[in-house]
Formats: C-alpha cells, structure tokens, sequence
C-alpha cells in the first residue's frame, strides 16, 4: 500500500516537473491537496488547516542553523515524527517505524537480536540511509537553496562524507556486507521515507507558483520532512526540536 502511494506521489511529482499548461498545473495542484489528506494518514496527523495562530517566524525570513522550530503546528510535528522513525527503522531491525510515539532508548534495549545501524555518540540517534536517499536529499537542497536565497548554504554533501569516515559508519558497513543484510526495515519503512520525500519534492515544486502565506506553509511542509531525515544521515543541527 505504502508502495503504490510512493509510486503515485513519484509520477505526480513528474508531471508538476514538466507540466507548463496552466490547466493541467491545476490538476496538479488538487492532487497535491490530495496527496496531503494521503500523508496525513500515514503519519497519522490531522490534515485540516491549522487554526492555530500563527507566528512571526516566516520561512523566508530564516537565515542561519540551527533554524527555530516554533513554526512547527501539531501536523508538522507528526510529519516530523514519523519520518524521524522511519528512518530509525531503516537501521534499527524489529523496531516498526509506524509507531505512533518517538524512538527512544527503552525501544533499542528491550530489541533482541536487531541490526543497530545507529550512533548515540552525539546529541541524538544518527543511522544512514540508502544512498537513493542521500541523492534525493541533496537534489532537494539544491531546489530550497534556490527557493530561499537569503540562507545560510548547507554543505550536505560535505556533512554525508564527513558521516562516512566515522568509526560508528564503519563498522556498520562491515557487518552489513559480511552478513550479507538486505532491506533492515521490517514493515515497508523504506518505501514510507520514499512517499514523505516524494511528497516534500511536490511541495518545494509547488511553492515555485506560489507567495506568501501559500508558500510559506509549503516550504515548511518540506520542511517537516526534510530536516530530520538530513539530521538523522548527518548528525547536523539543522534545527531544534523535541524528538531530536
């Protein structure tokens, strides 16, 4: 199920890539609004307009890391939620990343016999991610530095080799080619963090029609997906929140 969404979200994203007729842009735009109701269910979060007053903190208007998180409404933080554990459970076997609370360290002791490709060496959990998914994120920064010209550059690609030298990556890769493991997620949390990246992709697309109100909550719907997953392959502060 979660395939297909990913697959659908993959060929939407492909038509907004290259569609220039204004009525077809359109279509697109309702299938964005569907695809959100569709993300909310797998994040489990509400997908009404939030009635929550909103801030002064204006996408646009960010600067440097680590970037503030008050902008965060209660279905941003789920977004964040869940793409935070399901890139946990990309690493960490017998861990279901459709969990509906954060990670948290109770989980990694009571697992037995799980692959742990994580470090706890800094600040929060860090793992690493099917190189696909290091491509797409770097393909999305570049369209953000794009987007908001006015913010600090992010060497991601200079973070993700940084990543790879590190004992704890290492090590990792070793065990992962001498038991010769495949896929360590479980319940299709490979596929999750395809349909949540696919739909960051699809915002970011979006916000290049858009102003203003509109797009500041794309950005930041993006956003909700962005940070943690480049947080969690990278161990970079990009921003500051409670489940990180």
């Amino acid at each position: 199920m979660v395939s297909i969404l990913a697959g659908a979200l993959s060929n939407l994203v492909q038509a907004a890539s290259i569609c220039k007729d204004t009525s077809l842009v359109d279509l697109i735009q309702v299938g964005s609004m569907k695809a959100r109701h569709l993300i909310s269910t797998i994040c489990q979060a509400d997908s009404t307009p939030s009635k929550e007053p909103t801030t002064s903190s204006v996408v646009e208007s960010w600067r440097s890391f680590p970037l503030p998180f008050s902008w965060q409404n209660g279905f941003h933080e789920k977004i964040s939620l869940r793409a935070y554990n399901l890139c946990v459970a990309c690493c960490v076997s017998q861990f279901s990343g459709w969990e509906p609370s954060e990670f948290t360290l109770d989980l990694l002791r009571s697992s037995d016999n799980s692959f742990f490709g994580i470090t706890l060496e800094g600040a929060s959990v860090a793992g690493f991610l099917p190189q696909s998914v290091a491509s797409t994120i770097g393909e999305q920064w570049e369209r953000v530095s794009l987007l908001l010209k006015n913010m600090d550059v992010l060497p991601f690609e200079v973070h993700l080799d940084e990543r790879t030298k590190m004992n704890w990556y290492e090590k990792a890769m070793k065990i992962i080619e001498k038991q010769n493991i495949g896929s360590i997620s479980s319940f299709g949390e490979d596929e999750g963090i395809k349909a949540l990246l696919e739909f960051s992709k699809l915002c970011l697309l979006s916000a290049q029609n858009k102003e203003d109100n509109e797009k500041d909550e794309l950005l930041k719907l993006s956003f909700s997906v962005l940070l943690p997953v480049v947080r969690m392959i990278t161990i970079y502060c990009l921003f500051l929140i409670s489940i990180m």
